[in-house]
Formats: C-alpha cells, structure tokens, sequence
C-alpha cells in the first residue's frame, strides 16, 4: 500500500513538470533567470558646433542664380586703311569717322613740321544750359611729320616738344610715359590738358624718330562740360589706341630734303 502511494507521489510531480514545461515553451511564464529590472541605454553624449546651425527638414536643393538682365554685345569697330608714300606711313582709322587730308606747313613751329592728316569722330551736340546756343564737336586724331627735326635722339626731340609746349598758355601735363611704342619702335606718350576761357581740350600724343624723321600722333576731345554725362575723350579712347597701334613706317623710308 505504502508502495503504491509513492508510485502515485512520483507521477504527479512528473505531471506537474510537464505542465510548468509546456507554459515556458508558450511564453506565458517568464524564466526566474531574467532579470525583472528594464535595460536602459547609455545616453549619447551631445557634440556642439562652433556656430549653432538649424538642421533643415529636408536636404536642400542647389540653386544657382542667374542674371535677368542681358547683357549688351561690344560693339565691333570696323576699320578702313590711310597709307601716306610720301612721308612713308600708313594708319588703320575707324570707318565711321572722317579723314581729311592736310599737307600744311607748320611754320610756326618748324619750316619742315607738317600737319599730314587728321581724323575726325562722330559728331557730338553740345549746348548751352538754356539750350538757346548749340555747335557740334568732335573727337580728332592727327598725324604731324617733322622731316628734320632739331635732333635724332628721341630723348632730345621729346623734351625740346615739351619744352616748347609749356610756354603755351593753359597747357598742363597730367601724364608721362617712356615704355610707349609706335610702329615697334620705342616712343613717348605725354597726355595734357589744354585750357582756354571757353572750354578745356583733353590730349595724348605719342612721338617718335624713324627714318631719321620725327612722327607726332595727338590724340584730342572736348572735357565735359557742366551736367553732361558724355565723356567724348573716354569714349572713343579705345578707337585712338587701335587707331595708335596700327600705325607703321615704312621701311626704306628716307626723309625729304
């Protein structure tokens, strides 16, 4: 009798193991390994930027501005040539400006100084503030020769020219330079203002020796006056030095005597 009640003790907890068994296999009972306490992760530490920045929603796009206004085409110059044999050059002019030709003594200066040619600009009306008095003026390029020069030392030549013009009332000198080249030749580059009562004349003139003649390129336009806003010696500058470095002698050249 004892015999079978542990029989029956024994089936009962063997019974009782299969059940605790198939709760853990379901999930419905916890295993007393676990720990009951809730595993929290470390807090990241924070990284700062040296300047503080809003972090956008999305990425933004890259946009890249454009002009709205179009921008206005130089104009090309077109260009017609002067060649001079007797006095051995020749010069590139802009086709819309005038030519006339001189061959004139200057006598005052020199028996065997020439005004040879000169080129005018377009024409520009100036008037008065009450408009009541207009007259036209215009931008100029002239060629002079001097066929004997008092010296065929540029060095000479130049400061005798300077020398000679700062006797002229109103004269002053706002430029200097020796690196100029003519025809590729070394020349002198001076740039003055001329003042009279009535209006101010702004020049560049380039000299040189070749062929033992002095050449004489002056450049020369009316200063604005009271509220124009015209700058005629600013406008056509780049014109002059196109007009400045065509300019070529002619090799074999020999002076007139």
């Amino acid at each position: 009798m004892k015999r079978n009640c542990h029989s029956l003790y024994f089936l009962s907890v063997m019974l009782l193991i299969c059940i605790v068994a198939s709760l853990l296999v379901a999930g419905c009972i916890e295993p007393t390994a676990a720990s009951d306490k809730k595993v929290i992760p470390p807090t990241p530490v924070p990284t700062f930027s040296a300047v503080p920045t809003a972090a956008p929603a999305t990425a933004p796009s890259l946009i890249v501005a454009t002009s709205k206004v179009t921008p206005i085409p130089t104009p090309t110059t077109s260009f017609d040539e002067y060649s001079n044999s007797e006095y051995g050059f020749s010069i590139d002019y802009p086709s819309d400006w005038q030519r006339n030709e001189l061959n004139t003594m200057e006598p005052e200066i020199s028996l065997s100084r020439f005004d040879v040619v000169e080129f005018y600009s377009p024409s520009f009306l100036r008037c008065n503030s009450e408009k009541s008095d207009c007259v036209y003026v215009r931008s100029e390029v002239k060629i002079e020769v001097d066929t004997n020069p008092v010296s065929t030392e540029l060095d000479t030549f130049f400061v005798k020219e300077v020398a000679r013009m700062s006797t002229l009332s109103g004269f002053e000198i706002t430029k200097r330079d020796s690196m100029f080249k003519l025809s590729g030749t070394k020349a002198y580059r001076l740039d003055y203002t001329s003042h009279t009562d009535t209006e101010e004349i702004n020049v560049l003139s380039a000299y040189t020796i070749q062929n033992d003649m002095g050449y004489i390129i002056s450049y020369h336009a009316h200063a604005p006056v009271r509220d124009e806003k015209i700058n005629q010696f600013e406008q056509y500058y780049n014109d002059a030095m196109s007009m400045f470095s065509s300019f070529k002698v002619n090799a074999g050249t020999y002076k007139t005597i």
